[in-house]
Order: C-alpha cells, then sequence, then structure tokens
C-alpha cells in the first residue's frame, strides 16, 4: 500500500437557466457546471494549473483502464471526472458527497459529461454507519466539516463505512478530502485496505482539521504506516 499526503485563456460558455444563469467551462477534459461562484473559481483555477497541478500530474502516472477508484468528498465532480476517464469504461468510480448542494452537482456533472462507469452516493464515510451533522460554510463550498468548528448552515446526512459500500472490492486507488474526518474514513475502510495490496491512498493532512474532528494527527499518520 502507498498512501500521499496534501497539505492544506478559460473558455468559458453560459446559458440562461431559469432566471440566473450557470457557468460553463472546460477542466481537466470534462465539462464542469459548477453550483455556485467559489465552486466556479476553484473551477477555474483547477483549469488553468494554479491548484492540484501535482495531484493530477500524480493520478494521471498512475491510473489505468479497468481500475476501480473512490473519491471520498467528491465537491463538484472535477477529480470524479478526470478519474472516470482515466480508467475508462471498463472501470469503476465511486463518488461520495454528503452536501447536497454539492452532490447535485456532482450528479449533474456526471450526467452532462456522459460518466456511467460513475456511481454517485449522497453519503458521508465514516468509521461506522450512523448519521451526523455537516457543517457547512457560507462562502467556500470546499470547507464543510462533519465537525463542529464550522458555524454556518448544517445538515444532517448519513455516514456509511466504505467497507460496507464496497464489500468485496479490490480497490486501486481512494482520494479522501474531508476537513479532518479522515481518520474516521480510513477507520471504516480497513477490509478494503487489508484485501488490496496495492492500493494507493490520496488524503489531506491538516492537523488543526483532525483535532477538531477529535483525532491526534499522529494516529492517522500511524493508521497507514502499519499497514504496509
Amino acid at each position: 500500500m502507498r498512501f500521499g499526503l496534501c497539505c492544506g485563456g478559460v473558455g468559458w460558455e453560459r446559458e440562461v437557466v431559469g432566471r440566473g444563469e450557470m457557468v460553463s467551462m472546460n477542466v481537466w477534459g470534462a465539462q464542469i457546471r459548477p453550483p455556485s461562484l467559489n465552486r466556479a473559481l476553484v473551477a477555474w483555477l483547477l483549469k488553468v494549473g494554479l491548484m492540484a497541478r501535482a495531484e493530477r500530474q500524480f493520478f494521471e502516472k498512475t491510473l489505468g483502464s479497468e481500475q476501480i477508484v473512490v473519491d471520498v468528498g467528491a465537491n463538484q465532480g472535477v477529480f470524479t471526472l478526470l478519474f472516470s476517464r482515466l480508467v475508462g469504461p471498463d472501470g469503476r468510480v465511486v463518488a461520495l458527497e454528503p452536501s447536497p448542494a454539492l452532490f447535485k452537482a456532482l450528479d449533474g456533472n456526471c450526467r452532462i459529461n456522459a460518466a456511467d462507469n460513475v456511481t454517485r452516493l449522497p453519503v458521508a464515510a465514516g468509521a461506522t454507519r450512523s448519521q451526523g451533522v455537516l457543517n457547512c460554510s457560507r462562502f467556500n463550498g470546499g470547507d464543510n466539516r462533519l465537525s463542529n468548528s464550522r458555524k454556518g448552515p448544517s445538515t444532517v446526512v448519513e455516514i456509511v463505512p466504505l467497507d460496507e459500500i464496497l464489500p468485496i472490492e479490490q480497490v486501486d486507488l481512494i482520494k479522501i478530502d474531508v476537513q479532518g474526518y479522515e481518520l474516521h474514513v480510513a477507520k471504516g475502510m480497513q477490509a478494503i485496505v487489508e484485501r488490496s495490496p496495492a492500493i494507493k491512498v490520496l488524503l489531506e493532512y491538516w492537523p488543526v482539521g483532525l483535532k477538531h474532528a477529535g483525532s491526534a494527527s499522529v494516529e492517522l499518520l500511524e493508521f497507514f504506516m502499519t499497514r504496509h
């Protein structure tokens, strides 16, 4: 097993939707319709290479056809659609996004790109099956947390261990970006790790966020370093 850490011409098209205006742009070969202005900005930064350039290059070098990828914290689906393209029609992507607004964007972006190899689930991943409160940022759609460290709108979400979602499959890669909830996700995927000797895990390492979620940062490192 390998794991990695990420430390914390635009070509836009516009089309009128109801009374509002929806922005559409091509990001990494996929058509993306962001659900908000801040998600549009992030999509543009990804498009021009000012965000996640190294991560994109890693995924493009690592993934191939017929592989299985899990995207935990899929947001509006930019990485999900990259994975979909890289694994091809005979591969599979499982994308989890508990925020209702972002899941709607994820699902819509998968539909307009005909990403039939993507299974979209409106749930969070965690150590055990339960319910949790997702605290959402008013201004940053990439900073929604299952800890109580974020003030803003909240919604009750389902939490499901990855081991229940993928009970028998060998997984090639898991991306985890859950604002400090990474250790909880990891504890719910132990069976996947054990039966997937070549699995690669890329996750965000944010000690402050881990602390807010009730985890010690060293615990997350130890979890993976003791499984190799």
